[in-house]
């Protein structure tokens, strides 16, 4: 009946608007705790988690230390890496990407980026959340050369794929 139809949709609505307000709760929750300090997951590389919060691990964070500043040294991400899985360091094989990650993290001068990984939202800058590993100057520093590199890389793909776009249009 229209009565019915009518009730099945009015509570279809009621529920929608309940999910998104658990939702929104959730978010206020979580960004509330990132700015206490609370950090969601796994601690990175160079931290140990306690009761929730990160302190900075003595060992890790040596090895933390040396990939920043062999970096601002001008080693490059390979050349650390290869550094890194010749000593052997913390027992673990190291990717050039979980450097391009640390590098890049700003969790290692203290401050956490919350709601990065999610499409559509603004990714916030939550400061001083946690112990730094690396003052702010020399991470500022690495990523300024980070996103020179990748913007010279990127217009060196654009010229290769030009170049391969203008040899097929030759053979043609």
């Amino acid at each position: 009946t229209a009565t019915g139809k009518f009730f099945i949709r009015m509570t279809t609505i009621l529920a929608q608007l309940e999910i998104e307000r658990t939702s929104e709760r959730t978010k206020f929750g979580l960004t509330g705790a990132a700015k206490k300090g609370h950090f969601s997951g796994k601690a990175p590389i160079g931290y140990r988690k306690v009761n929730k919060e990160l302190i900075i691990d003595d060992v890790e964070s040596e090895i933390v230390k040396d990939i920043f500043k062999s970096y601002l040294n001008g080693l490059s991400v390979c050349a650390i890496t290869k550094k890194l899985n010749n000593k052997n360091a913390l027992n673990r094989h190291w990717r050039t990407t979980t450097i391009d990650r640390m590098l890049s993290n700003y969790i290692y001068a203290g401050d956490y980026q919350h709601r990065k990984r999610i499409k559509d939202e603004e990714t916030i800058l939550l400061e001083d959340v946690c112990p730094a590993i690396i003052n702010k100057d020399d991470f500022n520093k690495i990523n300024e050369e980070l996103k020179k590199y990748s913007e010279k890389l990127s217009k060196r793909k654009q010229i290769v794929v030009a170049n391969k776009i203008d040899a097929m249009q030759d053979e043609n």
